[in-house]
């Protein structure tokens, strides 16, 4: 058996391996890479003929997944399923630090892809247990702090992001999304090894000086959102086992304490340098940069 550990958005993970499972390289998990720790979650791998029936009440479906729970443990059930588990290739068992990941053949034979080891290990619910969340954002580094540009998808939050990186050479972080968790006090977003079809996916961690909600408009206006309304523009972006209610308890905790302590802006925009020239002055008249 071959031991991996990794490091993503402040939780600590095991990966437990065969020696028959080829795993060729680790795509984006490669930079989470760190030195053994005993405070893991543990992720056991395995390939089998026959998964596992579920043992508990079915809890959430949906044509790619069934989640079965009792409240000691969660299965998920993944693949092409519609409305039968027997139609999975991926069982994942949840309970407490313990995950269990079985793989069938012949849908996957001898070698594990990184995706498909991200997909089952479930960072939402990893992430949710440490108090923190997975934000659909495009995360930048503005001298050694996170902007968060959020909004629905196709407004344009990676085009924002591109403008800072070309005219105040801004480092982009994550092109689609970050963990979002309180370290000591400390509002702070964390590269995570998935980022949808962004080139960008690093592994930082930084203090989040602000989140900017955007809109498409001619021309560019801010204000600062506050209170339920900017805890609805957080919560609009958040990735959370909706299934799961100590999931749902714990991250909307932790956005009503990000609501609270991190300036919220909704921006207005135009997908030009204007458009930066507008945040950048808020910002600097606020002492945030």
């Amino acid at each position: 058996m071959r031991r991996l550990y990794y490091t993503v958005g402040g939780t600590a993970l095991c990966v437990e391996l065969p020696q028959e499972l080829q795993y060729p390289h680790e795509g984006r998990l490669a930079p989470f890479r760190t030195d053994p720790v005993t405070s893991a979650f543990r992720c056991t791998v395995a390939l089998t003929d026959t998964l596992d029936p579920p043992q508990s009440p079915l809890l959430h479906k949906e044509p790619a997944f069934l989640v079965y729970g009792d409240g000691a443990a969660t299965v998920r059930y993944m693949g092409h399923i519609r409305t039968d588990w027997r139609n999975a290739h991926t069982r994942v068992l949840h309970r407490g630090n313990e995950i269990a990941v079985q793989l069938q053949y012949p849908t996957f034979s001898n070698t594990l892809a990184a995706k498909t080891l991200m997909d089952a290990l479930g960072l939402e619910h990893l992430i949710a247990r440490a108090g923190g969340f997975i934000f659909h954002c495009s995360y930048i580094d503005v001298g050694g702090k996170a902007v968060l540009f959020t909004a629905p998808s196709g407004t344009g939050k990676s085009t924002q992001a591109d403008l800072w990186q070309k005219y105040r050479n801004a480092d982009i972080i994550n092109g689609d999304r970050a963990a979002v968790r309180i370290c000591d006090g400390i509002p702070t977003a964390c590269g995570i090894p998935f980022a949808g079809s962004s080139q960008y996916c690093k592994n930082r961690d930084l203090p989040i000086a602000a989140i900017v909600y955007l809109s498409q408009a001619p021309e560019n206006t801010l204000r600062t959102v506050k209170g339920y309304e900017a805890f609805l523009r957080i919560w609009e972006g958040v990735s959370v086992n909706t299934w799961d209610k100590t999931d749902l308890e714990l991250v909307s905790s932790a956005v009503q304490t990000l609501a609270a302590q991190v300036p919220v802006f909704h921006l207005c925009c135009t997908p030009d340098e204007s458009a930066v020239l507008t945040l950048e002055a808020a910002l600097r008249k606020l002492e945030i940069l």
